[in-house]
């Protein structure tokens, strides 16, 4: 309908074919996508519009899974199938109104779905070996788990804008609501179900075998949850022209967050998140160069991955059993159902039971995470406009966090000094580092909780800390009419002794579900330059006219390395694990070798130990634009690594291993555990009409 109704559709499929080598195996296969996009505009008048839209995110892949020798390249026989689908949709519905000259009003409404579907083309168990002296899988399973899960995220906003004399005022509301539908389980057969390994054993396992002897640990760990998170927000914000020359811009945020359990019980609530948001910038002359600073409190909420491993109803169990038998090459014998042979049972560890008590699993004062930052900037035109530079200065600091630590080490010391008769197990309480531990517990077996607090002091954990400063020097513009660029050169430093969410030094990828803080053994030595370290960066990219038709465009990346550590088992007897401590029981032992010592028991403080290569990225493209029937074809080639760099991106960093004699040192640490992706083209054809 002409002025009045306008549509856009996009219809993006993709094809990906990819060969994945690794130690003894190659996978070889395929990744699809059906995206989509669709937009319908209705300018209901000259002030009232609503636009709809819809975007789709389907991926596909599936592969075979052949023999590999990693030195001579030589693909053996074929192995297994797999296949993987996720994604989903997104729905989005958007009201804007002009009410006067001065005011206006935004009204979005979304939906989000994101699925994954169960991907196992066979019954076979995950199972790996260290019986050679390194890891090994020796399973040919297509998925190690059988995982369905569906996110779907609502949202809606709602902003009022008003501007009145030297003010531009925007208060505003905003709402998510994200359902977490949500179950996981080992692949395999019956009882035989679990994930694998076989291993030497250390000194302390659960089970007393004795160190240096090979057994076999069957993890059976199970998840379900069906529960939300959800988050409301009340926010208003002004920019203020004070002068010509100083504009200030001025915010606040309030929120409340909450997560539940399945019951639709809240196991966090978190209110008065109060966060100023404030930028002052001066222009120092017609608008060509200005200074600025910026202060900002942003929270972090407690992860919707949170709802799965803290607030699920997982159940997680290790059994342990004697070794089997072996094959030809000394690795377990694997039977019909895919799982390995196995000897006399050993004995269980219970690590979850399944059962969910929300007074158990938070302590009640639960403050938000949070971290301020701070920067001071200055930017200016040069040349004539053909030359801008700008220089910034950024500080982050992590004002307070929310770990997972297991508790029952404190609990056990606190109770039997205080004449109670009760072993809480493992427990795993989502706390604030720092501060006292406030639960619910049945002391005494009534079927009533009573209310525990232990002191931080007690406690003895260590005050997270995690501190980042830059200063990010920015240059762009143009050289004639043809030369176009950006570059940077950014110094930064990131230090303290958690990185957050993830943990990328041990591949802990599950948001907030790492090692860190899981007992005070594990933060010993933790402080130092974080995993994600990068003390130089340096970017250019842009493009050059070679004609009016024919573009090459450009994208250059050098990047310092990242610290390497050195990981091993906490000694007993010494700093967190000495007799006098409330963490004396040393659990962080079975986490296997993540602490920060080396193989002969020394302290490694984090990040001391040297850094991975310097990374280099090199991407060149030539994009030719002409016209058919009236309308623009563009052609364009991508290679991305150029000069085919095989930089390291990461090393192994368990400096102790353990062996027949016990632990050793580790003869792999150090060396280069992944690479930089090899040089690939992409080739494009784009036609709009």
């Amino acid at each position: 309908m002409e002025d009045t109704l306008f549509f856009y559709g996009v219809y993006a499929p993709q094809k990906n074919d990819y060969e994945n080598g690794k130690n003894n195996t190659i996978d070889i296969g395929e990744n699809t996508s059906d995206r989509y996009l669709a937009t319908v505009d209705w300018f209901i008048t000259d002030d009232h519009s609503i636009t709809a839209t819809a975007i789709g995110f389907t991926n596909k892949g599936k592969g075979k899974t052949y023999a590999n020798d990693w030195q001579t390249e030589d693909v053996g026989e074929f192995l297994s199938d797999y296949k993987s689908r996720t994604g989903g949709d997104i729905y989005g519905l958007t009201y804007s109104g002009i009410l006067n000259d001065d005011m206006s009003i935004e009204v979005v409404a979304g939906r989000t779905v994101d699925k994954t579907y169960n991907s196992a083309t066979s019954s076979d168990p995950l199972v790996w070996s260290q019986l050679s002296g390194s890891w090994n899988k020796i399973s040919q399973e297509s998925a190690s788990s059988i995982t369905e899960s569906e996110f779907i995220r609502d949202q809606f906003r709602a902003d009022f804008s008003w501007t009145l004399d030297d003010h531009d005022i925007k208060i505003g509301f905003d709402y998510v609501n994200i359902d977490v539908d949500y179950e996981n389980s080992p692949n395999g057969v019956g009882d035989r179900a679990g994930w694998w390994e076989v291993l030497y054993a250390w000194e302390g396992n659960p089970v007393g075998h004795p160190a240096g002897e090979a057994f076999i640990d069957q993890r059976v760990r199970t998840d379900f949850t069906n529960s939300e998170v959800n988050s409301t927000a009340f926010y208003v914000q002004d920019t203020w022209m004070v002068t010509d020359q100083l504009t200030l811009n001025l915010g606040l945020r309030y929120s409340s967050v909450y997560n539940t359990v399945s019951t639709g019980e809240k196991y966090v609530d978190v209110d008065d998140q109060i966060a100023p948001r404030l930028q002052a910038i001066y222009d120092l002359g017609e608008g060509t160069s200005k200074v600025y600073a910026t202060f900002g409190r942003y929270y972090q909420p407690v992860s919707a991955n949170m709802n799965i491993t803290q607030g699920g109803q997982r159940r997680d169990i290790h059994y342990y059993y004697e070794l089997g038998d072996l094959d030809a090459n000394g690795e377990p014998m694997l039977l019909a159902d895919g799982s390995p042979s196995t000897g006399a049972f050993l004995g269980e560890d219970v690590v979850q039971t399944g059962e969910i008590n929300t007074g158990m699993i938070v302590s009640q004062d639960l403050e938000a995470m949070y971290s301020d930052e701070i920067t001071i900037g200055y930017q200016g035109e040069f040349l004539d406009g053909d030359l801008v530079y700008g220089v910034r200065g950024i500080y982050r600091d992590l004002k307070k966090s929310i770990e997972d630590t297991n508790y029952g080490p404190v609990m056990r010391k606190w109770f039997a000094e205080n004449g109670i008769d009760s072993d809480p197990g493992y427990a795993y309480i989502l706390n604030n580092p720092g501060t006292d531990l406030d639960i619910f517990y049945d002391t005494n077996g009534d079927g009533v909780a009573e209310r525990i607090v232990i002191p931080a002091e007690y406690i003895a954990l260590p005050d997270p800390k995690r501190k980042y400063g830059a200063i990010e020097n920015t240059l762009k513009g143009n050289i004639g009419n043809d030369f176009h660029y950006n570059a940077s050169y950014t110094w930064s430093h990131s230090w303290g002794n958690t990185e957050g969410l993830v943990r990328t030094d041990n591949g802990q990828a599950d948001p907030g579900w790492t090692t860190s803080y899981d007992y005070a053994d594990l933060m010993d030595h933790s402080s130092g330059n974080l995993p994600n370290d990068r003390r130089h960066s340096f970017k250019v990219n842009g493009y050059y006219n070679i004609t009016d038709n024919l573009v090459l465009g450009f994208n250059a990346r050098v990047t310092s390395g990242v610290p390497i550590s050195r990981f091993s088992r906490h000694p007993e007897g010494i700093d967190s694990c000495a007799a006098s401590s409330v963490w004396s029981e040393c659990n962080s032992r079975g986490y296997d070798h993540v602490s920060f010592y080396d193989a002969d028991g020394n302290p490694a403080p984090r990040g001391t130990f040297g850094e991975t290569d310097w990374l280099k990225e090199f991407d060149l493209s030539l994009a030719y634009n002409i016209s058919v029937a009236g309308n623009p074809l563009e052609l364009k080639a991508t290679a991305f690594n150029v000069f085919n760099f095989d930089t390291q991106t990461a090393v192994v960093q368990e400096h102790a291993r353990d062996g027949e004699n016990g632990q050793e040192v580790n003869p792999n640490w150090g060396m280069t555990s992944s690479r930089l992706g090899a040089r690939y083209l992409r080739f494009e054809a784009r036609y709009t009409f």
